[in-house]
């Protein structure tokens, strides 16, 4: 979920891996047409599609070598779904190029359980095949204070909220430091808290069916207390489920406020949702 969640989403989102859709995409935010892909290849005529039972992805998976080395990549997979909608046989259709990866990538698809497909309203064991996606940093902070005038209101920010100063010179020892510290910066940036700012749990069905992705820009203001409020999306991901899912994520997240001169303050603020379904 993978919350730029830049709410990643500063927005400190969690290192992720994303599950990549069951179907390719053709570009950026359009699915690939349904016609004549390998869904239509394994499916029996007048067979229904698996559907995923619970969340597909390999969140808390990732191999801590491969995290802290910085290794990405994508693992694609082949498998069967049975027609009580367990996962056997999985194998690698085409490596990551990291076979830690690799490995993770079939020990985590081997737990995953499906609605199996049905003909004639009957079960029915089906090969699949899915990608899994391992990217570090899907949403990276944003820096504060924003550089340009909010698009929602086309305002330039109020103009009490000064950017903070360079950062004071390097002490020479402890006297310096007590004697001669430079003043703090007019306004401290909010930090997150609390849950980590990742939506990838808050995927919505229909868009995961569809293979929608985007990136969802959303505006909101940080207050006093921490919460965030005035939601807006900035720029849509081209879908409203996806907007609509974004702008709920958000609600529910927490920060340490923006302080003034000592006292906390409510400031605008924006994070970049990237809804990803390879």
């Amino acid at each position: 979920m993978l919350v730029r969640l830049y709410g990643g989403l500063t927005m400190k989102h969690a290192l992720a891996p994303v599950l990549i859709g069951l179907l390719s995409t053709s570009a950026w935010g359009q699915s690939a047409p349904a016609q004549n892909s390998w869904v239509d290849q394994v499916l029996p005529p007048g067979a229904t599609r698996p559907t995923a039972a619970g969340l597909h992805n390999c969140l808390d998976r990732y191999p801590a070598d491969a995290k802290a080395a910085g290794i990405e990549g994508i693992t694609s997979l082949s498998y069967r779904i049975a027609d009580d909608g367990s996962v056997k046989n999985v194998s690698v259709l085409k490596s990551s190029g990291n076979v830690v990866l690799d490995k993770a990538a079939v020990a985590c698809v081997k737990g995953w359980l499906y609605e199996p497909a049905t003909l004639d309203e009957k079960p029915i064991e089906i090969p699949w095949r899915n990608d899994v996606k391992w990217v570090i940093a899907v949403n990276p902070p944003i820096a504060w204070p924003p550089s340009e005038v909010m698009p929602s209101t086309n305002a330039p920010l109020p103009a009490n909220i000064q950017p903070p100063g360079p950062p004071p010179p390097p002490p020479v020892n402890t006297i310096t430091v007590q004697r001669n510290v430079s003043s703090p910066p007019p306004i401290s940036s909010p930090a997150s808290i609390g849950r980590p700012h990742v939506c990838l749990a808050m995927y919505p069905a229909d868009a995961q069916i569809e293979h929608a992705q985007g990136t969802v820009t959303v505006g909101f203001t940080i207050t006093m207390e921490g919460t965030t409020g005035d939601h807006h999306i900035i720029k849509s991901s081209g879908y409203t489920a996806l907007d609509d899912a974004a702008v709920a994520c958000t609600v529910s997240w927490r920060y340490k406020p923006a302080v003034k001169d000592g006292q906390p303050i409510a400031v605008p603020w924006k994070a970049e949702v990237k809804w990803i379904f390879h």
